[in-house]
């Protein structure tokens, strides 16, 4: 059972913290190159890259959120990181 309370605050990141940052920044990067590689695979096979055509992929266009909201995640992340090691 996990102890109630820690010895470092919020305020006074571990660096056991500062590793946990960088890796799951290193995870989400991965799942955004892949997600990425998707976007493109559905582009190619519908033959449709104009994001504003009608007609574009529902998939992709769905994809692109879910990069564009892993990008910001990955940003206010690294933002984090920076502070922890600052």
């Amino acid at each position: 059972m996990m102890p109630l309370l820690r010895s470092a605050t919020i305020d006074q990141p571990t660096f056991n913290d500062a590793t946990r940052v960088r890796g799951l920044i290193d995870s989400l990067r991965v799942n955004l190159e892949a997600m990425t590689a998707d976007i493109e695979a559905e582009e190619r096979k519908s033959q449709i890259s104009d994001v504003a055509a009608i007609s574009y992929p529902i998939l992709a266009r769905s994809l692109r959120a879910r990069r564009d909201n892993l990008e910001a995640t990955i940003n206010l992340l690294s933002q984090s990181l920076a502070r922890f090691e600052g």
